[in-house]
């Protein structure tokens, strides 16, 4: 009986469902308040008294147990082996396995339990699995019995195996591996003949009253192993296909800076004069074209292939685009009277730039992989040698003044050469293709994955005014080039770690094949000659995790005897004073001095010492009886973990070993002082004594009574 059923009986009775009841929706699940679906199968029955209970009403209550523990055991631990099952060679062999008890979940949430050990013939179920594949090729192990009539016949009083039949002889002795499985079964039973009831047309055939539990096992082919985790596949699956994800990634890294030094290049030339050159221009031009040099010669020495030769290559461009921009800063001055020795700092610089652009353009085209990289470094060097061409030549022609120089040294190239840039016609262009293909790219992954947890983005890329290739190279292209650039770089970067982060949160599992795979084994000539157990999958319980890790019962042994070392039944052994002693080894090793007698177990620190500071402003008062200044130290101290705020477990051990010496030194001391109090007192009480024996001898009772008063 469904749930609507019921409230429309309910209705019909009396209006019992009160004046709002509850309706199921056919909307989907979700919205603020409390939600639920029409295909929701978590329902459990509400009863009240006189309410008349029908089968559906009791049935829904073992649905609702069944489905619950089904839910926790799927989700929570996951299929496979509990604890168990280990697959064993029969003794007398002929092929069979044993299956050993054990507990295992398949991916439904089913409990299996193999409660005795099973035999299985594994030539049988060889059979079986022929016979499900879709062809019989009669018993395997025939080839043992060719004295048989059947598939075999006689020559001269002499039984010849038919070819067939050699052929599977053949098949039988060669080595197969195959794969134990078991699943879950349900059977009913106990079957019991309702009660004769007014209606006519009522069921009275005898109907089942109990479902037991049971197994089945199967033997399947191996399968191929998936190597990719889970968590890479929905990682892969969420970036894309790899090529296109990888050249938007290398381009949306190199982008994303070079967008940000076009940006504060193009700004510092629209808003700032030209740098004016001081003495640190110079000495900083000749340590960069020694710095070239060296580039150039860590070059020569890396091998023609490799991750540190793509390094090289990457160090010299960069020390061609430092040497670069300050040879260029030189020439946009209007002013650039020099001496003899600046000129020879100058032509040093110029004769390292034309070597290293050199040594550049036989590399690059081997080593730079992308097509951004490759136009950027070929214009660099063209930049660099038109420049120098250009220098050279005025040089040579004695030409000093501005109105002399040629149109090259006040193009856009050069003045962003100057600010350490690289801004050509070339460059504009690739970077506008490249930003046409990160936009796609990512729009593409906005409109494919629908995860993402940044909302604004995907209009913001939309939204984002991408470079005209065609446009001319002026500031406005390079302002849109690098706002592009910046904007479409993050994106992709936003996308992959909305990728990553998405992978990272687990996703309900999936349950395609209910069967728990126990061990793979081989058969050879129709005997089993190798089981590997190890093909499982465990769940991942706590008596597992304790079973594979003993440092943890070791943990708990260790507590056990630092917290509670009195022990009657195990009295200290010969030759120990005390049950401390028995912190010895790697394990009771301690990390500090003995602390009341007993030391501290590594693991007892290692336990505590994630644990913050306490701040003692916000601990409650304890309300203890009176103690002395010693002991209310040492009890914050050990509550505390530490001396004072931040100090580690060794730390506190140490203050409170200091505090126990104090206290022993203290002690000691007042001990002393109160032997010679005592000493003094007996003293005083002898002299007492002689006094009133002398007055008791010589002059009464009365004035003996006044000697003795104090």
């Amino acid at each position: 009986m469904t749930a609507n059923t019921q409230a429309a009986r309910m209705m019909s009775a009396g209006g019992c469902a009160g004046p709002n009841p509850i309706v199921s929706s056919s909307c989907s699940c979700g919205g603020a308040g409390c939600s639920t679906c029409q295909t929701q199968l978590y329902v459990r029955p509400q009863f009240f008294a006189g309410q008349l209970l029908t089968e559906d009403d009791l049935q829904s209550l073992d649905d609702y147990v069944v489905a619950k523990n089904r839910l926790h055991n799927r989700y929570l631990f996951g299929p496979g082996v509990v604890c168990g099952l280990t697959v064993t060679c029969e003794p007398c062999g002929g092929g069979k396995v044993i299956v050993n008890p054990g507990y295992a979940l398949d991916c439904c949430g089913n409990d299996i339990v193999v409660p005795c050990p099973q035999t299985l013939d594994i030539n049988i179920m060889v059979r079986e699995l022929q016979r499900r594949s879709g062809f019989d090729c009669g018993d395997p192990c025939f080839s043992r019995s060719v004295g048989s009539a059947s598939p075999a016949t006689s020559v001269g009083g002499r039984a010849v195996v038919s070819a067939d039949a050699r052929d599977i002889g053949k098949l039988a002795r060669l080595p197969h591996r195959y794969c134990l499985y078991v699943s879950y079964c349900e059977q009913l039973s106990d079957p019991v003949a309702p009660y004769a009831v007014n209606d006519p047309c009522a069921n009275t055939t005898c109907a089942p009253t109990r479902v037991r539990e049971g197994f089945r096992f199967e033997l399947r082919c191996p399968e191929e192993d998936d190597c990719i985790p889970e968590i890479c596949k929905r990682l892969w699956n969420c970036i894309g296909e790899p090529i296109a994800a990888e050249k938007t990634l290398v381009d949306a890294s190199f982008l994303r800076t070079y967008g940000a030094r076009l940006g504060r290049a193009t700004t510092a030339i629209r808003t700032a004069p030209p740098l004016e050159l001081s003495n640190e221009y110079w000495t900083e031009l000749a340590d960069h074209s020694q710095a070239l040099k060296s580039a150039i010669e860590q070059l020569k020495h890396e091998q023609p292939i490799g991750r540190s030769r793509e390094s090289a290559i990457e160090a010299l461009l960069r020390a061609i685009l430092v040497l670069a921009g300050d040879f260029a800063r030189f020439w946009i001055q209007p002013e650039r009277r020099i001496t003899a020795d600046h000129r020879r700092s100058l032509d040093d610089a110029g004769d390292a730039l034309e070597a290293g652009c050199g040594a550049a353009k036989e590399t690059i085209e081997q080593v730079l992989t992308t097509r951004l990289a490759l136009v950027h470094a070929r214009a660099l060097c063209d930049i660099t040698g038109h420049l120098l061409e250009e220098a050279r030549r005025r040089t040579d022609a004695g030409q000093r003044d501005r109105a002399a120089a040629p149109s090259l040294i006040e193009d856009h190239p050069v003045r962003y050469l100057a600010e350490r840039v690289v801004f050509n016609r070339e460059v504009f262009v690739a970077v506008a293709e490249s930003l046409a293909g990160m936009r796609g790219w990512t729009i593409g992954q906005f409109e494919r994955q629908r995860t993402g947890s940044r909302c604004a983005l995907p209009r913001q890329v939309t939204a984002a005014p991408l470079p005209d290739r065609l446009a001319s190279i002026d500031l406005a292209s390079a302002e849109t080039a690098s706002h592009s650039a910046q904007l479409l770089g993050e994106a992709v970067s936003a996308v992959v770690k909305d990728c990553l982060c998405n992978a990272l949160n687990p996703s309900c599992p999936s349950c395609d094949d209910p069967a728990v795979l126990l061990a793979c084994l081989t058969v050879e000539d129709c005997e089993v000659t190798e089981i590997c157990n190890l093909d499982r999958n465990f769940v991942l319980t706590g008596p597992a995790i304790r079973y594979w890790v003993p440092e943890l019962s070791q943990l708990g042994e260790t507590l056990e005897k630092w917290c509670c070392p009195q022990r009657p039944c195990e009295p200290p052994g010969e030759g120990r004073e005390s049950l401390a002693e028995e912190y010895e080894g790697p394990l009771f090793r301690s990390v500090a001095q003995p602390v009341f007698g007993q030391p501290v177990p590594p693991l007892v620190s290692v336990i505590f010492s994630a644990c913050p500071p306490l701040d003692r402003a916000r601990q409650p008062t304890l309300q203890l009886p009176a103690r002395s200044g010693f002991l209310h130290t040492a009890l914050d101290v050990i509550a505390h973990g530490a001396a004072e705020p931040g100090t580690d477990a060794a730390t506190g051990a140490a203050a409170i070993v200091h505090l126990i010496e104090t206290a022993k030194t203290e002690f000691d001391a007042k001990l002393t002082t109160l032997s010679g109090e005592i000493e003094r007192l007996r003293t005083d009480n002898a002299q007492l004594a002689d006094r009133i024996e002398r007055s008791q001898r010589g002059g009464g009772r009365r004035s003996g009574a006044q000697e003795t008063e104090p």
